[in-house]
């Protein structure tokens, strides 16, 4: 299920009064912007480097895409979005088994506090649309 997204009224009003020229340059720095944020948000949850490797950054003519590729780490939307306390149970056999510390543990089943959620790809589009004023001034000095 994708979620996307994207900006808010405010910052199409903006881009509504911009000159046409400046929008492609603008834009670029405040998807910079944005990629960056989430890259150091992604950052905090790699301990393999599967996380990072996972975030895409696309650029069209108009817009700009930042998500995780699933296909390289799956786990991303759970650690992104969060889930929540459940028990697990075994499906197919009487008992789960994992192994710790050289031995084996056996359990029917048990409960899993779940996954506190940490959005850093919203608190990435969240300061990209703070730090917009800044970068219309910076690229158009004419900007109110």
């Amino acid at each position: 299920m994708p979620i996307e997204l994207t900006g808010t009224e405010v910052v199409f009003k903006a881009f509504r009064r911009l000159r046409t020229e400046l929008k492609p340059t603008i834009l670029n720095e405040l998807g910079q912007v944005a990629f960056d944020e989430a890259y150091r948000g992604a950052d905090k949850h790699t301990r393999t480097g599967q996380m990072l490797r996972s975030l895409k950054h696309t650029k069209g003519d108009t817009t700009h895409q930042i998500f995780h590729n699933l296909q390289v780490a799956h786990y991303a939307k759970f650690v992104h979005w969060g889930t929540r306390a459940r028990t697990v149970k075994p499906s197919k056999k009487k008992a789960l088994r994992w192994a710790a510390g050289g031995k084996f543990f056996f359990s029917k089943g048990h409960r899993i506090s779940g996954i506190k959620a940490d959005p850093w790809l919203v608190r990435a589009a969240t300061e990209a649309e703070r730090r917009l004023p800044a970068i219309i001034t910076k690229i158009d000095k004419s900007w109110p």
